[in-house]
């Protein structure tokens, strides 16, 4: 069964499941460093939750591609070189902990952020716009979101189709350029980004 796109059905299935598990985790890992970065630190907490964030973001990334590249060249027969990792990890990873410093700092409970109603949603958009402008700069310079990782991997088989082709069609782009791969990175980082800021402000009750 093949999409409007020329995209086999189960590669779409396939890539919307990796574009989730690849988000999942890359926002599990630079949660766990700003938290414990919150936890441990009362002095320098802006510092702190840089250090954290970003040696998060960079070990997670290192980690995935490592552990994953060799399942994933097992399921697409293809090499998965140019995927995003390590240097996206460690870019997304500084840009959630700033975003989600600021978005912190006039917060008065004291010891880790505790936001309730609102101000837990403005921590989160906050958090969001750093992670989308940091997304975008990454992939001006250079760098590859989860989406375009999916669809490099999806241009190395014949026949696949592009995931992001629907995005291109809807810009004008012949093909999935820089304008895509632009809109994508800012959609993709502030999803990361506000969903990560919305979850690490959760508290019991």
């Amino acid at each position: 069964m093949m999409t409007r796109g020329g995209m086999p059905a189960q590669l779409v299935l396939v890539d919307a499941a990796m574009g989730a598990l690849i988000g999942g985790v890359g926002a599990a890992g630079v949660g766990a460093g700003l938290a414990a970065a919150e936890a441990l630190s009362r002095m320098h907490r802006t510092a702190a939750l840089l250090l954290g964030g970003t040696l998060a973001g960079g070990v997670t990334g290192w980690v995935a591609v490592t552990i994953g590249s060799p399942t994933l060249e097992t399921i697409f027969g293809r090499s998965l070189a140019g995927v995003g990792g390590m240097p996206e990890g460690l870019a997304l990873g500084a840009a959630a902990a700033l975003g989600y410093a600021v978005a912190t700092s006039s917060l008065r409970e004291g010891g880790m952020a505790a936001p309730r109603g609102a101000a837990r949603w403005r921590v989160a958009l906050v958090t969001g716009s750093f992670t989308a402008v940091g997304a975008g700069l990454l992939m001006l310079a250079g760098g590859r979101m989860a989406g375009a990782s999916l669809d490099l991997i999806a241009a190395r088989i014949p026949g696949a189709g592009l995931p992001m082709q629907p995005l291109a069609d809807l810009l004008g782009e012949t093909s999935p350029g820089r304008g895509t791969y632009l809109v994508q990175a800012l959609y993709e980082g502030m999803l990361f980004g506000t969903g990560l800021g919305y979850g690490l402000t959760r508290r019991p009750r």
